[in-house]
């Protein structure tokens, strides 16, 4: 499953912003927002939180022309539902708030500090980028089959209703809903266009068109490939599917040391002879780990079979987490894949941890040599648990709630001195999703604002979880 935030904007402007707390009544009255863009902290944290559409509604009394909300805390960046009233139920009309959009904790404290007494320059464009929801399940299966097979949007798709209602965020007649429901729509309809432009075709050609030529998503913190274990083989494209000129089987391998030799893959032509240029690659930059071997180029000729025979070799003890790699198969016409997963262990789904931390360097000096720390990490990869969740320190594992998202909400790295104090967070993660993951410290802090003074400091991991409220 995959997410689509729904964002639109008229164009460049140059508005001024300024900090507007928590959006209450009191705070707008000590502030001149006529005008201006504000920006407003979600919550308060303690005591009973402002829902968001008050926030919006005090902006818009106030003359504000736009806001800019923040998360409190690390995680989760959602979609805010302010077309009603979430007290009485009463629908909002649009002309009654101002227009508003939800960021980070990260970027909201970024913000917050260069408007507490500097001139700000923000540009938001519209980039819509594809994501993997953080509700969706990851794979593999028990007997370590390749799952899921592909992914589709599934994250606020608009349905018709039955009725006339309406819910105040969408026309009367339809209604946005989430889940594989959302998703198993898309993927069916999908399926229904490739059998109408190639009725010859079985469902499984279908299911390996569909996998074969999926878009693979990017994970926006990393800017790598989301983890296969979450994506499958990709985002559908049905009209790249139809055009397939042949479909490879399996359309995604997982394979243990024991099954990693002279593994096969079978291709089967659909009515066009094709030639393919073969490219192998490990994602993450862990090719040291993984060495791989197959023929440079394969043909397929039309209505006919091949055969592609290839071997990787690894070693499961000194690989840090489940490599992950794609097998490529390029033409002048299109462009086909196969994912590939080199087994290490289990992906520990149910309970979200920092695994595999890894610490290069101990000391920066700050005499311009390029010195640094680099940190690595895996975010529930089949590791031993080395860290756990905040909330489970508070109650036993069997009273432990089992989370179903495939996020952590914040992972923040803090400095600690030699009394256990935090001292400075040096870098924070927000929607972490299952993967590895890589940074190069230089000494300074999250903003990059200051560089931390002389001394001995410890490192300290903090995973915070979303709390889903209204405001």
């Amino acid at each position: 499953m995959m997410s689509v935030p729904p964002l639109s904007f008229a164009g460049p402007q140059s508005i001024e912003l300024v900090d507007g707390g928590y959006g209450s009544e009191e705070e707008f009255s000590k502030t001149n927002v006529l005008g201006k863009y504000v920006l407003i902290k979600r919550g308060p944290e303690i005591g009973e939180a402002i829902p968001f559409f008050q926030k919006l509604l005090n902006a818009k009394k106030r003359g504000a022309v736009g806001a800019i909300i923040w998360n409190h805390s690390l995680g989760e960046v959602f979609q805010m539902f302010v077309g009603f009233n979430s007290i009485t139920g009463e629908p909002i009309r649009n002309e009654e708030i101002v227009p508003s959009c939800f960021i980070g904790n990260s970027d909201g404290l970024f913000l917050q500090k260069l408007v507490s007494g500097q001139e700000v320059k923000t540009s938001i464009t519209e980039e819509i980028a594809d994501t993997v929801a953080r509700m969706t399940a990851i794979g593999p299966t028990s007997d370590l089959t390749f799952k899921p097979d592909v992914c589709a949007p599934g994250i606020g798709v608009p349905a018709p209703l039955s009725t006339s209602s309406t819910d105040g965020n969408t026309s009367k007649y339809t209604q946005n809903f989430s889940g594989t429901s959302a998703s198993a729509g898309i993927v069916s309809g999908a399926v229904a266009l490739i059998k109408q432009a190639n009725p010859g075709w079985t469902p499984s050609d279908i299911r390996l068109a569909l996998m074969n030529t999926s878009k693979l998503l990017i994970n926006p913190i990393t800017g790598e490939y989301s983890s296969l274990l979450l994506q499958g083989a990709g985002q559908i494209n049905a009209k790249m599917a139809t055009s397939a000129p042949c479909v490879i089987s399996p359309g995604g391998l997982i394979v243990t040391k024991d099954k990693s030799k002279d593994v096969k893959l079978t291709f089967k032509g659909l009515g066009t002879d094709a030639n393919f240029k073969v490219r192998f690659e490990v994602l993450n930059k862990l090719d040291d780990y993984v060495k791989f071997t197959g023929q440079e180029t394969v043909s397929v000729p039309s209505k006919n079979e091949a055969t592609y025979t290839f071997s990787i070799d690894y070693s499961a003890t000194e690989i840090p987490w489940n490599v992950e790699c794609v097998i490529w198969f390029e033409s002048d016409k299109i462009k086909l894949h196969v994912p590939v997963i080199c087994w290490k262990g289990y992906a520990t789904s149910e309970k979200r941890n920092i695994t595999s931390l890894k610490v290069t360097g101990n000391n920066i000096n700050y005499d311009g040599k390029g010195d640094k720390v680099t940190i690595e990490f895996g975010v529930a990869m089949g590791d031993k648990f080395t860290y756990k969740p905040l909330f489970y320190k508070m109650q036993s594992d069997e009273e432990a709630p089992q989370p179903r998202e495939t996020m952590i909400s914040g992972v923040q790295f803090d400095l600690i001195d030699g009394n256990g104090d935090t001292w400075v967070t040096i870098k924070r993660f927000e929607n972490t999703q299952y993967g590895y993951y890589k940074f190069d410290w230089f000494g300074e802090d999250a903003e990059g604002m200051h560089s931390i003074p002389d001394g001995s400091y410890g490192l300290k991991i903090v995973i915070s979880e979303t709390v889903l409220e209204p405001g």
